[in-house]
């Protein structure tokens, strides 16, 4: 069978609503994993089991529990979370068959040490023996060199820079006539984080501007420098799962980006900076939106459109030859099953002015 919102400990589906989209059962329970909070009581499951990195276990609850975050393991009796321990007295806390934590644990530091070590679920066990020392894949490195900070060094950004000049100088090209000297530069980079697979951008133009003088033997030169810089930063759906909600197909990963290439985050960019640049600094043309001149119009004329007076003019009748039909009903409820049973009656009459002094009436009642 095919996942279910009883996938996730506590979870069921919503009313009148398919997977991924969840609940947790209690009102006051929402999603937890690896010691946080991974969604509302409402949730998105196909985001929650892409959270951080990959969800292996995520669960509802009121707050987090050492059980579901450590297989084997209970809270202690006079500790609150993240003090748990481990079920049976001779267990320890292991990953791979290595021991990461005693038997009473605090469960912050195993998880950053899981994760160092590249343990989706850490467990409460015992470790045989010969695998004490032994590192995941079979290798004769130590515990110490598993967990050690220089195992796990991975390039933390990948960047690229250029750089682009161009300098005017009017004291060389007048023979001394003209000191100024007009410079325009150009700096771009672009980085990609192999964590998130997000990229990111950033773009620094500036002008410069310099004029020279001289006072007695003394040379003096004035530069203004105007700069302008533009940086653009992709993150993962996950940092704003508090903020928004979506619906993404199956096996969608929320904790990575999915850009392919930076050039296509560069020129989406590019055209709402330029856009928003001529639309509200260039020109005032933001202030055509509809919706803006609605709210305008609206609070201009708040007191004028808050004057009922008005409105018993408009639905006041000046032409007394047409009468309306108005039907009257005798509604009845039957108690057993709510249902309304209605009858209604009615009366319609026209009258066609033929002349001034002749009139038509016809009129049909049922």
């Amino acid at each position: 069978s095919g996942p279910s919102c009883g996938d996730i400990a506590g979870g069921r589906a919503r009313n009148g609503e398919v997977y991924p989209l969840c609940k947790c059962t209690k009102s006051k329970h929402r999603v937890f994993c690896k010691g946080g909070s991974v969604g509302d009581r409402k949730f998105n499951a196909t985001a929650v089991f892409g959270s951080g990195g990959g969800c292996p276990r995520p669960y509802c609850d009121a707050r987090p529990q050492c059980d579901h975050e450590v297989l084997g393991a209970l809270a202690r009796a006079k500790a609150k979370y993240p003090f748990c321990k481990c079920e049976s007295r001779a267990h320890q806390v292991l990953c791979h068959g290595v021991e990461i934590g005693p038997r009473k644990f605090n469960n912050t530091d195993v998880l950053a040490k899981a994760a160092a070590a590249e343990c989706v679920l850490p467990r409460c066990g015992r470790a045989r023996r010969g695998d004490r020392d032994r590192a995941p894949g079979g290798s004769s490195e130590g515990r110490s060199t598993l967990l050690s900070p220089q195992k796990e060094i991975h390039s933390s950004m990948l960047e690229a820079s250029v750089c682009v000049q161009f300098d005017v100088d009017f004291t060389a090209l007048s023979g001394g006539y003209f000191p100024v000297m007009i410079s325009v530069g150009l700096a771009g980079k672009v980085h990609r984080i192999p964590s998130t697979r997000c990229f990111g951008w950033q773009m620094e133009l500036f002008l410069q501007f310099a004029v020279g003088f001289s006072i007695g033997d003394l040379h003096f030169r004035v530069t203004v420098v105007a700069i302008a810089n533009l940086m653009v930063t992709e993150t993962p759906l996950d940092k704003a799962r508090n903020d928004l909600r979506w619906d993404l197909p199956f096996g969608y990963d929320t904790s990575v980006c999915h850009t392919r290439e930076p050039f296509a985050l560069v020129s989406e960019t590019l055209k709402q900076s330029f856009s928003f640049v001529w639309t509200h600094v260039l020109t005032k043309r933001y202030l055509e939106h509809p919706e803006l001149l609605v709210r305008q119009h609206l609070d201009e004329n708040r007191a004028a459109l808050a004057d009922f007076a008005r409105y018993h003019k408009l639905l006041a009748s000046t032409n007394h030859n047409f009468q309306p039909w108005f039907p009257t009903s005798d509604e009845t409820v039957r108690q057993g099953g709510g249902l309304i049973k209605r009858r209604s009656l009615g009366s319609v009459s026209v009258r066609v002015r033929l002349e001034r002094t002749r009139e038509a009436t016809w009129n049909l009642e049922f």
